[in-house]
């Protein structure tokens, strides 16, 4: 009972004969962390370069003045001002008044302002010209003629 087994193997299936090098591994593994390590250090470089040798912005800036304690300015009672802004446009659309006493503008109540507009119709405007005026065009060209044309006046028509 001693015997031992005969070792029993397939002849179609075989195997990697050679594995992965550990060198190339470990060579790998160190290039990878040389290059977070080289990657942080630029980082910290360049906060360290905007952080601490830039100026601070509160010694560029000249000082600001202290902010109030006041409230704000709010609309506290919205439908009397309301009221008075309607009853301000109410007297300004219904009374005479001037706009410019210079030149001798003035502004009439609406309703009469409708009224004339209605009697008279509306005020004239520049008209365009039904046919406007097109200088006539210069019996020479200004351009010279094209290169075929003028091969043909100087060689004449061979074609």
């Amino acid at each position: 009972m001693s015997e031992t087994a005969p070792l029993l193997q397939n002849e179609s299936v075989r195997f990697e004969e050679t594995d992965f090098s550990a060198r190339a591994i470990r060579w790998f593994v160190a290039g990878l962390i040389g290059l977070l390590v080289f990657t942080g250090a630029i980082c910290a470089g360049l906060l360290w370069v905007f952080f601490v040798l830039t100026p601070r912005v509160d010694t560029l800036l000249p000082s600001l003045p202290e902010a109030r304690s006041e409230m704000p300015l709010l609309q506290t009672e919205p439908d009397a001002d309301l009221q008075r802004l309607r009853s301000r446009s109410e007297s300004f659309l219904n009374s005479y008044g001037w706009v410019d006493r210079k030149n001798g503008i003035i502004h009439i109540p609406i309703e009469d302002a409708m009224r004339i507009l209605v009697d008279r119709g509306m005020p004239p405007t520049m008209r365009v010209p039904d046919s406007p005026q097109i200088p006539p065009v210069k019996s020479k060209p200004s351009l010279p003629p094209p290169v075929s044309q003028r091969a043909a006046d100087e060689f004449g028509d061979n074609r």
